[in-house]
């Protein structure tokens, strides 16, 4: 299944990179066999190679995915804090080796040597989060949490996913800056990057653009006949916010933005050009900083990315957000220069291999058509 799967993806990607026929039509019915909503991107050499948006962004309303769609990006905002922090840095108005008594009272001797540094590679031993990803939850009480939560491991020593650390982060950038960390991320990242679109709480959005999230409610009558499940709508990516307002630090600087296409796509014009940072600190971003004791596979964590190697060998940036109603995955090969990005408005445990299978298409192709040129 797996390699007739990459087969048809070749063949549909081939027709972005070569124009051949029939591509897009054998790649489109496998899509629509297995359900999927969401949208296909890839990049190569700066140009768009292949941009194909499937399904409904909201099916009540019977609303395609589309340029406009504005969907979650979910763990991929760490991308943008992080840069945060590298332009206060190349400012001169923290270091990466400060420690948190520089920017929080009354921090515990366990926690005391605990470096920015460490938060940015989820290596300082704190804890995924403090409660529910949209408790309403102040900054004050967020801080409290997260200083009195037991380390899981000593400083350092292993590497595990924190959204803790990255909230902690965030409101370094707003101790830092005199701003929100929002404002902050938008003035100095974003707005210099190209990215109008990306954020949580700061753009005016329509709101027929914002994907409708979806959980599969399969019942023990479609798991017995295969039947197609059953999709619950659990609103777009800013319900919560439109239904009471208030800060959720649990989400805060990890979890919250929202982004577009086109959005994404800028974003790998800006890393690839080495823009709105220095060279240094973008090195600094994508280095391999710190091992991912999570994997076997020797994996290692930067700042907002993670390295490992494709199937082919190729060194790999990636990021990725699963969570019970989205999915999101980031990828980035600097040798053949692919950027490619794999998003949907549900959860499925086949999300992961189909994103997989089109890296390794998209790859494929493109070393087909290095080879032809």
């Amino acid at each position: 299944m797996k390699v007739w799967f990459i087969s048809v993806l070749l063949l549909c990607t081939c027709k972005y990179v070569f124009a051949l026929p029939k591509g897009e039509g054998y790649f489109k019915e496998y899509i629509e066999d297995t359900d999927f909503s969401g949208i296909f991107f890839a990049a190569h050499n700066e140009k768009v190679i292949y941009n194909m948006p499937y399904g409904l962004a909201n099916r009540e309303q019977k609303i395609n995915f589309n340029a406009n769609s504005v969907f979650h990006i979910g763990s991929i905002t760490k991308q943008f804090i992080a840069a945060a922090i590298m332009k206060l840095s190349e400012q001169r108005k923290l270091r990466l080796n400060d420690t948190l008594p520089l920017y929080f009272k009354h921090v515990p001797a366990d926690k005391r040597a605990i470096t920015l540094h460490q938060l940015l590679t989820h290596s300082s031993g704190f804890s995924h989060s403090t409660g529910p990803v949209y408790e309403l939850v102040n900054e004050q009480a967020f801080i409290s949490r997260a200083l009195k939560s037991p380390l899981l491991f000593k400083p350092s020593t292993q590497h595990r996913h924190s959204n803790i650390g990255f909230g902690l982060l965030a409101l370094i950038v707003e101790k830092v800056s005199g701003q929100g960390y929002e404002e902050f991320v938008r003035g100095a990242i974003l707005l210099p990057a190209g990215l109008s679109e990306t954020g949580y709480r700061l753009i005016g959005r329509k709101e027929a653009n914002l994907v409708i999230n979806y959980v599969k409610t399969t019942n023990i009558v479609e798991q017995l006949f295969l039947l197609t499940p059953a999709y619950k709508a659990l609103g777009h990516p800013l319900q919560h916010f439109y239904e009471s307002l208030g800060k959720r630090w649990n989400v805060e600087g990890s979890l919250g933005y929202l982004s577009t296409i086109s959005d994404i796509y800028q974003w790998y014009l800006t890393i690839r050009a080495r823009k709105v940072l220095t060279s240094h600190s973008w090195s600094l971003i994508l280095a391999e900083q710190q091992s991912a004791s999570w994997h076997a596979g020797g994996v290692q964590y930067g700042y907002g990315w993670v390295a490992d190697k494709a199937p082919n060998g190729e060194p790999r940036l990636f990021h990725k957000s699963i969570s019970e109603e989205t999915f999101a995955m980031l990828s980035y090969y600097p040798e053949s220069d692919v950027y490619i990005f794999v998003v949907a408005n549900y959860r499925d445990k086949q999300l992961k291999e189909v994103a997989s299978a089109f890296n390794e298409a998209i790859l494929e192709t493109v070393k087909i058509s290095n080879k032809s040129n």
